[in-house]
């Protein structure tokens, strides 16, 4: 299943921003966002250098200075798996989820703004309890 109604959600509220999202949704948010946005990586991975790559792993594998290299790429916005490593690392950075798609399991989550609390306010549960579907 496609994170169709994530990526509604995302297309409608965070015009033009760069997106996170793991290599699997890849492919299919590219689709959905040919222009206006840049979807981190997709399609084989012959199509990307060897620092985008390696850049992709360090993040989607929670390694060593993940943490700097969202930050260094400009990630404010990620769609990623509810069961995924990601969604609870990005949880315990502060990151905020927006909103829940029960048909692919996909979460929207954003970054906290400026000046708020860089760790979690509740407990990520799955689903994600009190948050609006996309």
């Amino acid at each position: 299943q496609f994170p169709e109604a994530a990526a509604a959600r995302v297309a409608a509220i965070f015009p033009g921003q760069r997106l996170y999202a793991s290599s699997t949704w890849g492919d299919y948010l590219a689709y959905r966002f040919p222009t206006g946005r840049v979807v981190f990586i997709y399609g084989p991975s012959g199509g990307f250098t060897t620092s985008s790559a390696t850049t992709y792993a360090t993040i989607h594998f929670i390694e060593p200075g993940w943490e700097a290299a969202v930050r260094n790429e400009g990630i404010r916005v990620a769609i990623v798996d509810d069961r995924s490593q990601e969604a609870g690392a990005l949880h315990e950075l502060g990151w905020g989820v927006e909103c829940f798609d029960s048909s692919s399991g996909a979460l929207v989550m954003t970054a906290p703004g400026a000046g708020a609390p860089s760790t979690p306010s509740t407990t990520l549960t799955v689903p994600p309890t009190g948050v609006a579907a996309c």
